[in-house]
């Protein structure tokens, strides 16, 4: 028997134990995927206020942060991390609760509007 599952990629972030705040992103491919999350940890990086991202200064916490989400998105990048079966990651953003940036593979099916229009 042939395994017929489409599968769909969906790219989200959101506080622990709460819904997200921007729509999920629904991707076709675990490429697409990855390019999502990435577009997902950089609009959470470039939100950091308060400093010079050009100028990272020592002992600036934001800075800190700012470049832990960098460095995280070189390292996704350059490697082409493979995120096919997945992928989360905790972000410090300097508030109470991190932001939880995931990736989750799940087959076609009613999982939300965007990726059923025609359901």
């Amino acid at each position: 028997m042939t395994d017929t599952t489409v599968n769909r990629w969906h790219v989200g972030a959101n506080v622990p134990g709460y819904s997200p705040e921007q729509d999920i992103t629904c991707c076709e491919s675990a490429d697409e995927a990855r390019d999502a999350l990435l577009e997902e940890l950089r609009r959470t990086r470039d939100a950091f206020d308060g400093c010079d991202h050009e100028n990272i200064t020592d002992g600036c916490e934001s800075c800190a942060r700012y470049q832990a989400i960098r460095d995280l998105c070189t390292s996704i990048d350059d490697s082409e991390m493979d995120v096919s079966e997945g992928y989360s990651a905790m972000v410090d953003i300097g508030r109470s609760l991190p932001i939880h940036h995931w990736v989750e593979r799940t087959p076609d099916g009613p999982v939300h509007a965007e990726c059923n229009p025609d359901s």
